[in-house]
């Protein structure tokens, strides 16, 4: 989001923000909840543009525009104090990320 969004959603109440988070009707053709994306197959240009990981989205591994949605959802219910937020795929993706987060050196 934009700072201007940022500021908009911070004058917001707890319950309006439950319900407008994360959206972006202008996005999606001005429909107001953000289409379920199922990522099943993604299309490149070429080979190496699969090979290199060039490209957004890769097969629901790197997340779809709806877990993006849900991610800003709960960054702006957390507020400027939330470092960051990470919607992953199974319960293994998610034990995998958080071992190397808590190892202490």
């Amino acid at each position: 989001m934009n700072k201007k969004a940022d500021a908009d959603l911070a004058v917001l109440k707890p319950d309006t923000l439950l319900s407008v988070g994360g959206r972006d009707p202008f996005a999606h053709h001005g429909y107001v909840n953000t289409p379920v994306y199922h990522a099943s197959t993604l299309l490149y240009e070429n080979a190496e543009d699969f090979l290199a990981h060039r490209g957004r989205y890769h097969y629901g591994r790197r997340g779809t525009p709806t877990s993006e949605a849900l991610e800003s959802a709960i960054r702006t219910l957390d507020g400027p104090a939330c470092a960051a937020v990470a919607l992953l795929p199974s319960g293994l993706a998610a034990i995998s990320a958080a071992l190397p987060a808590t190892t202490c050196w």
